[in-house]
């Protein structure tokens, strides 16, 4: 039994410009397309933990369904991979939910992401909608030693192979995502992951520990991504960032990033979430980040700049 009815699937749709008459026959390119308008349309983001009075995000369907569709937010990798699986499931995909490393640094953390692998005449694809800026935005075959383009000159790679830090490596071999900002850079590990199905109990565990933990990047920092659609609309040409006091934006074959739009306060800062992500907040919410580490003030930024 899927989650969402056929008529919550329709409003999804119509939420990021995709009905179905956009749908193409070939089941590889619908899943593609309907990618590449998810993330122009839904964003990758914290804000959750930040611009709400009682910063709790919940996995439940429903709860994410009116989030994403009612409320025209986003949310983190549990929130938006689970949700986004739910769709693929309505459509009529296989999807096997799977949890993921990331390494930071010179070692691999808990296994704080997800993502989805969607299974198509036989042949298994990673489908991940929320990673940020150095993730993978159209379905990859599970295939070793694949190179892949990522946004121009930023590429991926995946291989099945032993993790360096592993102490019985000859037995744990898994798949590793490596990227490369342009062709004479360094591969970067990013994260690695198995083909072991993920329970929704699972998920609960790493929800609570990347919505509360001191630590987590996710409690500490304001993040938004979004997509830019190609002129085709079957991919992205560019994403749009947003770190703290400032709006970003990277597109296929420019180096670097431009910036977009500094804000200095909270003021700011929630009206760029309208203008560049289509994110709008009610007062409380905006509200809700004031005293908190995360707050965006003139002082902040100066002393940080």
């Amino acid at each position: 039994m899927t989650a969402y009815s056929q008529d919550q699937l329709t409003r999804y749709l119509e939420h990021i410009s995709y009905p179905r008459s956009k749908h193409p026959r070939d089941e590889l390119q619908l899943l593609t397309e309907l990618q590449a308008h998810h993330l122009a349309r839904v964003p990758f983001e914290s804000i959750g933990l930040h611009y709400s009075p009682h910063r709790i995000l919940s996995l439940d369907p429903d709860d994410l369904f009116e989030k994403v569709v009612e409320k025209s937010k986003g949310g983190y990798c549990l929130e938006m991979n689970t949700f986004f699986c739910e769709i693929l499931r309505v459509l009529g995909f296989t999807v096997l939910p799977i949890g993921a490393r990331v390494k930071v640094g010179p070692r691999y953390g808990g296994m704080t992401h997800c993502s989805n692998i969607v299974i198509i005449d036989q042949t298994r694809y990673l489908v991940d909608v929320a990673f940020g800026s150095y993730g993978i935005f159209h379905p990859v075959p599970l295939t070793s030693g694949l190179e892949f383009d990522n946004i121009l000159p930023r590429r991926g790679k995946l291989e099945f192979r032993p993790l360096a830090q592993s102490t019985s490596p000859s037995t744990q071999a898994l798949w590793v995502y490596s990227s490369q900002d342009d062709p004479s850079a360094e591969w970067v590990e990013r994260y690695c992951f198995t083909e072991t199905e993920y329970f929704r109990e699972d998920y609960e565990v790493n929800n609570y520990f990347c919505s509360t933990h001191r630590t987590s990047i996710f409690v500490n920092q304001v993040i938004v991504l979004r997509g830019i659609l190609n002129d085709k609309g079957d991919g992205l040409s560019g994403v749009l960032t947003m770190f703290q006091g400032e709006v970003r934006k990277r597109v296929e074959g420019v180096d670097g990033m431009q910036v977009m739009e500094t804000m200095s306060n909270e003021e700011e800062r929630v009206k760029a979430l309208e203008k560049w992500f289509q994110i709008p907040l009610t007062k409380s919410e905006a509200r809700a980040i004031l005293r908190l580490p995360s707050e965006l003030t003139q002082v902040r930024k100066s002393a940080v700049s």
